[in-house]
């Protein structure tokens, strides 16, 4: 009797694994290749890095209005460059003349093996700059993730950045912390890539609604989902999220509040991922900073409220404000 519970067990085991085996490989099946034939049909240019090419596009103000001034803008995760082409616009207009690229992973850059740390992407950065010549000190913008790799980029590397924004920086208190047993589920060999092949890119994927709808009526400039048809972009996703921890970098804001130049955080009161208590440990641990949070805001602030983020942005970089927090 034992055995032939074992045999049918062994069966059904068989067949579970041969049906989870089909369906891992089913889905991800008609994922495009991400060679040169899509990257012809990218906007921007490319810069041949050590982990592969980069994409980025330069956003040229007006000979009579350039001021000499170039601000980098770092975007956030699973969504390209193109977050901050309103900005980007504002910024031009206002004499900037602006750098935004695709990270490693998204958009139309490569989707190298990884792994997807803070050196990883302190590397990346650090090589665009020098392949483009860029070798005085930058304004650096960074939103989310963006902003947790602009903050170590610039705590490891002081003398290339000339002044520092953050929007709803990643990288202190997070409500996706709350989920660290899936993350750490997902670093499993095998059954990470398994989990997430099959459950992360179904959510990835699926259409929400804004978390808040009253936050402003502004449209992220791109689609998100077009990256996600090539192949590389989910396991880049994944990797991110297993081996750049977006909550509790707490020593590299501690590292970052020792550089001595201009730094401006903006937080949101409704952000569904970043908790506004980060807002109040970045003033503790980067105290020379200005903070503003924007009230009836979520994490896209700069995207649902361009306009009036990006007049806060260019009018902190006409004045150099320095420290305190306030609602604005």
């Amino acid at each position: 009797m034992l055995v032939k519970s074992m045999k049918i067990f062994s069966l059904i085991m068989v067949i579970i694994i041969t049906i989870s085996s089909f369906v891992y490989v089913y889905i991800g099946w008609d994922d495009i290749p991400f060679d040169s034939t899509i990257k012809s049909t990218a906007p921007g240019k490319y810069a041949k890095l050590t982990d592969g090419d980069i994409h980025y596009q330069w956003f040229e103000p007006k000979s009579n209005k350039a001021n000499g001034e170039i601000v980098v803008m770092s975007h956030g995760y699973a969504i390209p460059g193109f977050m901050f082409n309103q900005t980007a616009i504002m910024l031009t207009d206002a004499g900037y003349k602006v750098l935004v690229f695709d990270h490693f992973g998204h958009g139309f850059s490569d989707r190298p093996k990884g792994p997807y740390n803070s050196d990883f992407f302190e590397r990346e950065l650090l090589e665009l700059l020098d392949s483009l010549k860029i070798y005085s000190p930058v304004i650096m913008v960074g939103q989310s993730m963006g902003g947790l790799i602009a903050s170590n980029f610039t705590a490891n590397h002081p003398k290339r950045i000339k002044k520092l924004a953050l929007f709803v920086p990643a990288g202190l208190r997070m409500v996706e912390s709350e989920n660290k047993e899936l993350v750490d589920l997902l670093g499993v060999p095998v059954i990470g890539p398994w989990i997430f092949r099959i459950v992360g890119r179904a959510s990835m994927l699926e259409k929400k609604e804004r978390p808040c709808k009253t936050c402003g009526d502004g449209k992220i400039d791109g689609d998100i989902y077009h990256q996600a048809d090539f192949e590389g972009y989910f396991e880049s996703m994944k990797d991110i999220l297993v081996e750049f921890p977006m909550t509790g970098q707490d020593h590299i804001y501690k590292k970052l509040g020792k550089v001595e130049i201009p730094m401006y955080a903006i937080f949101a009161d409704k952000d569904e991922l970043v908790k506004l208590e980060s807002a109040e440990l970045f003033n503790i641990l980067v105290p020379h900073a200005k903070i503003s949070i924007v009230k009836n805001s979520d994490h896209a602030v700069h995207v649902r409220q361009w306009e009036k983020v990006g007049k806060l942005l260019i009018d902190w970089l006409s004045t150099n404000q320095l420290h305190g927090l306030s609602e604005i």
